[in-house]
């Protein structure tokens, strides 16, 4: 583990996608004295560790579209350094619950330029035949999506910043941030010491809005929800490693996705929650259960090997914050990823690097 420097040009507060592709990209164009700092004793553990690394380009509206795709691509064609082989492309089945979530579907890919086909459910079982019975109109198929390494993915973000020269601090805390008292730049206060900066990054996930609250700026209203997902036991009818995984988009929605980790299910709840370690809900069984009784029928009996929940976290206009804070202006925003953070952080954390560095000079 870095040892806290006392200056640095940007500190980036959060070890998750966020953070590191921020940092990332920030180290690589030239800002060698990044530092990352995280709350916990493991990089990413709330939201980035424990999501079910799906790389889905096509999403709810064209900004998070458009980042997916951007991210997609980064991951499909990593620049130098970046991280290796994070994406494994299976391609990805989106089963439309209705004419209208189809139709949104296809609009979306079409003005982003996504390969895309729409085909018959039929087609999504004879390929997962353990998804017989899947309901909806149609489904969107999309080759170039896939399943993410969240792990390499993260780990290969941090160490090509390092190698550039950033720092990490891991069970580091920020308490706060203010104005150097004559100067121009900014002391983050720490629960291992202060830092003088330039730039305070604000990519704290869930936390984001109490960072945010201890640099003096406004309440974003962002919101922390929780999320459930769970392993089953495998089947002689798949999904296997390789298929494409599918998600139900609409009423009753819900995934099945395979990979090198076991096969994953989640009903996509989103409860409204207050940072913190998400714990698994007591009736969280029963509710896969009644959802794998209408989304893959053949999936309903199938043994839960374990269960988990994690953290996603929203910002209030549904985009993520990506930009300067709009009455402190050292505070820059990384936060309200959504769920998206691996499929689209290679992009969020260029845009925000981008950003910064013109502001660092």
């Amino acid at each position: 583990m870095d040892r806290l420097p006392e200056h640095a040009s940007a500190v980036v507060v959060g070890g998750g996608f966020a953070g590191a592709a921020t940092a990332w990209w920030l180290a690589r164009g030239g800002i060698a004295d990044v530092l990352v700092v995280e709350r916990e004793d493991l990089l990413g553990l709330h939201a980035s560790g424990r999501n079910a690394g799906m790389c889905r380009q096509i999403a709810e509206d064209d900004r998070w579209t458009a980042l997916c795709a951007r991210g997609a691509a980064l991951l499909r064609e990593p620049p130098d350094g970046f991280a290796a082989r994070p994406l494994t492309v299976t391609g990805s089945y989106l089963v439309a619950a209705d004419d209208a979530t189809l139709a949104a579907l296809v609009d979306q890919a079409g003005r982003h330029g996504i390969t895309h086909r729409v085909v018959e459910v039929a087609e999504v079982e004879r390929r997962v035949p353990a998804l017989a019975g899947v309901p909806g109109v149609a489904a969107v198929f999309t080759p170039d999506d896939g399943v993410i390494d969240a792990t390499a993915l993260l780990h290969g973000l941090v160490g090509g910043a390092r190698r550039a020269g950033a720092r990490v601090v891991r069970r580091c805390q920020v308490e706060a941030a203010r104005p150097v008292a004559g100067g121009d730049g900014v002391d983050v206060v720490t629960s291992r010491g202060t830092v003088q900066t330039r730039v305070v990054v604000c990519a704290a996930g869930a936390w984001a809005g109490e960072v945010g609250a201890g640099a003096g700026a406004r309440d974003v209203g962002f919101q922390p929800v929780r999320r459930h997902l769970f392993f089953l036991a495998q089947g002689a009818d798949g999904p296997a490693v390789g298929d494409p995984f599918v998600w139900r988009v609409g009423a009753g929605e819900g995934y099945v996705r395979n990979g090198a980790d076991g096969l994953i299910a989640s009903y996509c709840d989103a409860t409204p929650t207050v940072p913190g370690d998400a714990r698994v809900d007591a009736d969280a069984d029963e509710r896969l259960a009644a959802r794998l009784t209408t989304l893959a029928p053949r999936l309903a009996e199938r043994a839960i090997t374990a269960r988990w929940s994690c953290l996603r976290t929203y910002a209030p206009e549904g985009p993520p914050r990506v930009g300067w804070d709009r009455d402190v202006p050292w505070l820059f925003w990384v936060a309200g990823l959504g769920g998206h953070g691996a499929t689209a952080c290679a992009a969020i954390g260029q845009d925000a690097a981008r950003a910064i560095a013109a502001r660092l000079g």
